[in-house]
């Protein structure tokens, strides 16, 4: 078997190497690490650096920073009857907004996701059913 380095106290991104594991089926170098959010998690040695720098706490506050920036770009536009007017954060894994009726000012905070599809004021429609 092939001679290991010691990458104990290493770091890589997030991820600072502990200790070394094991060998794998395919004899690669195991090593558990240590995330800067606090997991664990055993990584392959090759892919230290390279392909794994996190727990997939990276991946996560990437995508949250950019779902955060698409928002914050479209505050004022209109879709459906309601235009967006603020942020409101994460609530259940879902990105919240503040939107507001065009014609009659009714607030509602609701998904992102729903304003995207071009929603409906309820106050608005009856109003024109009339």
């Amino acid at each position: 078997m092939r001679k290991r380095k010691d990458r104990s106290g290493e770091r890589h991104g997030r991820l600072r190497v502990v200790r070394f594991v094991e060998f794998d089926h395919d004899r690669r170098a195991l090593w558990e690490c240590e995330c800067n959010c606090g997991e664990w998690v055993v990584v392959v040695g090759s892919n230290l650096g390279r392909v794994i720098n996190s727990c997939g706490c990276l991946r996560e506050s990437m995508s949250s920073m950019r779902a955060r920036r698409i928002v914050q770009d479209r505050i004022g536009e209109q879709l459906g009857d309601y235009v967006l007017m603020a942020d409101m954060g994460m609530h259940n894994e879902r990105r919240m907004v503040d939107v507001e009726c065009g014609e009659c000012n009714d607030s509602r905070i609701i998904r992102f996701d729903n304003w995207k599809r071009g929603p409906v004021c309820r106050k608005c429609q009856s109003k024109r059913d009339e």
